[in-house]
């Protein structure tokens, strides 16, 4: 698997009473459907950087990598915030990590 760079397009969601490129008409199913598929394929660009980040591939110190981690995902909620499944794999994380990097900042 590749690393994902900035090649990749992490472009926007579709909706189906959007229009066809922002045009106002309503999609038909087939078009929506091709939608969906792009939006699935650009969701798992976005899960990929997301488990790459976590990888800590720069080797990062705790503090430092759970920051870039939640920038990850943040970005990642901010492009998908209608899929549940992008929240609740960034609070997952927040559980099993989060608290730790937090706590070794205060001591």
């Amino acid at each position: 698997a590749g690393v994902v760079g900035a090649g990749d397009d992490f472009g926007g969601e579709a909706t189906k009473g959007a229009g066809a490129a922002g045009t106002g008409k309503p999609l038909s199913d087939s078009e929506y459907m091709a939608q969906m598929e792009d939006e699935r394929v650009v969701l798992s660009k976005w899960r990929r950087r997301a488990g790459y980040e976590r990888t800590n591939p720069e080797r990062l110190s705790a503090t430092d990598h759970a920051s870039r981690v939640r920038a990850s995902y943040s970005e990642e909620a901010c492009a998908f915030a209608r899929h549940p499944e992008v929240w609740y794999e960034w609070s997952q994380w927040e559980l099993l990590h989060g608290g730790s990097a937090a706590a070794s900042t205060a001591s």
